[in-house]
């Protein structure tokens, strides 16, 4: 049994963003990364340590992939993390965008000039950059109590999802942040806070097939929120066109969603951990248009997922094997790449024949406060897995 229960970055018992972090709070952050086997990335990285996020598959020779990187000094708090972005373009990642301070959480894209990737900044707690096929250009909404962003998805270039937490005074607590871009400007739903008082809650993952049926997950604190030991419960809402609701699970100890993937109103994933004192254990889970149920799959730990189609999908964690779905069953494969080894952040794939992992693994200093990681990339052919 692995695990790998995710730090929760708190100030004073309440959640905090910091943007020195390797993650803004409150969602769940990932502890100090485990060493590599050795190899070079061939990931770009134009600072002393990067990480990254996520990654949306476009097309083959086309990908894109988002996270941060930190110039020098690694500490968090001393010298704030630097968003990026890089594009595959079928030979080698490249460096498309060096931006300032902040953090990319979350890409995705509907079509090769439609693509969306969204985190914080330092200058704004929301951060919007959209890709039209020529170029990468900011956008800005003004949401009171934001706090930052951590995933999207992009069903059209008149709809897209993204999700994160917000800071309510009025319930003292930091509560679900849902947005909708309706092609002209991004706007909150209302959704469920989730958070009790002075406690907290954050989305971590979305996922839409229609305008009718998106799915949100996350964690949420449910008592001893300021004190050393708060208790966590994962959440999963949906959206059926006019509302967001909360879900009912099928177990009780759940204690976080990493991801959720809708592939139509009567077939949906979601991957995360449950928890019994300090060990973690994985929680799959299968909505079949009526309610959820738990699904038996090896205790993998995955934190990352992706499907091309109902009969073709993936689940990646932090240690091999991964696990594939065939349209009637999870089974377990290997990498079998000799550079593996770290976290797993992100997946996104746009056929059985092209599926990328991105996450980052640490090089040196790895058990102190500040690791020093590289971005990493796998691929998935169709035969092999490869390390990019």
């Amino acid at each position: 049994m692995i695990s790998h229960l995710r730090a929760m970055l708190t100030v004073g018992g309440t959640s905090a963003l910091l943007l020195g972090a390797a993650a803004w709070a409150p969602g769940p952050v990932l502890a100090a990364p485990r060493n590599a086997v050795a190899g070079a990335s061939s990931v770009p990285s134009p600072g002393q340590s990067s990480r990254l996020s996520a990654v949306a598959a476009v097309a083959p020779g086309n990908a894109w992939a988002v996270g941060s990187y930190c110039p020098s000094h690694c500490k968090a708090g001393t010298v704030p993390e630097r968003y990026m972005i890089m594009h595959w373009n079928g030979k080698a990642w490249s460096l498309t965008v060096n931006g300032s301070s902040g953090l990319l959480n979350g890409v995705s894209a509907a079509s090769a000039s439609d693509v969306w990737a969204v985190g914080s900044s330092a200058s704004s707690p929301l951060l919007f950059l959209h890709w039209n096929g020529k170029s990468w250009s900011r956008r800005t909404a003004t949401i009171a109590g934001a706090v930052g962003l951590r995933s999207v998805d992009t069903l059209s270039s008149s709809r897209a999802w993204a999700v994160g937490s917000a800071y309510s005074p009025k319930a003292g607590a930091y509560t679900t942040l849902i947005v909708r871009w309706n092609g002209s400007k991004w706007s909150r739903v209302a959704a469920p806070s989730l958070a009790v008082r002075g406690g907290s809650a954050s989305l971590s993952t979305v996922s839409a097939d229609s305008a009718k049926d998106a799915w949100a997950a996350g964690n949420f604190c449910v008592s001893g929120c300021r004190t050393g030991s708060p208790v966590y419960r994962g959440a999963i809402l949906h959206w059926n066109g006019s509302k967001w609701s909360q879900s009912a699970l099928p177990v009780r100890n759940s204690f976080q969603f990493f991801a959720v993937t809708a592939l139509s109103s009567a077939n949906a994933w979601a991957v995360g951990d449950t928890i019994a004192g300090h060990a973690a254990t994985t929680l799959m889970l299968h909505w079949n248009g009526t309610k959820w149920s738990k699904v038996s799959v090896p205790n993998d730990n995955p934190s990352a997922m992706t499907f091309t189609s109902p009969a073709d999908g993936w689940a990646v964690g932090l240690a091999e094997p991964v696990l594939h779905w065939n349209g009637a069953t999870w089974t377990s494969g290997s990498i079998s790449t000799p550079n593996w080894g770290g976290f797993v952040n992100g997946a996104s794939g746009d056929s059985p024949a092209d599926v990328w992992v991105v996450g980052d693994y640490c090089t040196t200093t790895c058990t102190s406060g500040v690791p020093i990681t590289r971005g990493f990339t796998l691929h998935w052919n169709g035969s092999k897995w490869s390390r990019v």
